[in-house]
C-alpha cells in the first residue's frame, strides 16, 4: 500500500500515527522498488497532496480504497442571496468537514457575520472534541453591500475522511460575477 501511497503522493493514518508519504516508487536497475519518503509529522503541517478514501471506490492494486482529490471530496458551490454569499459544501459518504476551519474574507479582511448551522458533535483524533458536518451543508457570509462585478470572498474550510485520512486547510477564492451570475470557484 505504501508503494501506491507514494506514487500518489498522499498522506495516511496508520495505528494512530500520522504519516505523509512521498515519493516515486520507481524500480532500480536491480528491478526492485526504492523505498518511499514515510514522515511522521503531523498529516496538516506535510505538505503532501493529501487525497481521501472513498469507501466504494476501489485501488487498482486490489482491496487498498483509491483517494479523491480535494475538490470531489468536499464540493463547493456557492450564489449570492440579496446582500449574502452562500457557500455549500456536499461530501460523498464517509467525508466531513470542521465548523471551527469555516472563515470568510474580502480584500484580507475577515468577514464576521457568517451564518453556519449546529453540526455533529464528533471526537476526532486530531482536534479533540469537535463539530462537523456530513453529507453537505450551506454556510451564509452576509456582505456590507451588495456584490459587484468584481466581488471575491475567499473561503477556508478543512474536513476529513472517517476512514483515517486527513485534508491540508483549503481556500478557495470566489468570485461572482455581475447580478448574481454564475460564480466562479478557484482550483487548489
Amino acid at each position: 500500500m505504501l508503494e501506491h501511497l507514494a506514487r500518489r503522493g498522499a498522506a495516511v493514518v496508520i495505528g494512530g500515527m500520522a504519516l505523509a508519504v512521498f515519493g516515486d516508487q520507481s524500480p532500480s536497475t536491480d528491478g526492485q522498488l526504492q523505498p518511499a519518503t514515510v514522515a511522521t509529522k503531523p498529516v496538516l503541517d506535510s505538505g503532501a497532496p493529501p487525497r481521501s478514501i472513498l469507501p466504494f471506490r476501489r485501488s487498482p492494486l486490489g482491496d487498498q480504497p483509491d483517494f479523491l482529490p480535494v475538490n470531489e471530496a468536499f464540493n463547493l458551490t456557492a450564489r449570492l442571496d440579496g446582500q449574502e454569499a452562500v457557500f455549500r459544501w456536499d461530501m460523498p459518504e464517509g467525508y466531513y468537514l470542521y465548523r471551527h476551519a469555516f472563515a470568510a474574507s474580502t480584500e484580507g479582511q475577515p468577514l464576521a457575520d457568517m451564518r453556519i448551522p449546529d453540526g455533529k458533535q464528533k471526537s476526532d483524533e486530531f482536534f479533540g472534541d469537535t463539530e462537523v458536518y456530513y453529507n453537505g451543508v450551506d454556510v451564509t457570509v452576509s456582505l456590507a453591500t451588495p456584490a459587484t462585478t468584481t466581488s471575491a470572498i475567499e473561503v477556508a474550510y478543512q474536513g476529513c475522511a472517517d476512514y483515517g485520512l486527513c485534508y491540508p486547510p483549503q481556500k478557495r477564492l470566489v468570485t461572482f460575477g455581475a447580478k448574481g451570475g454564475v460564480p466562479v470557484i478557484s482550483k487548489p
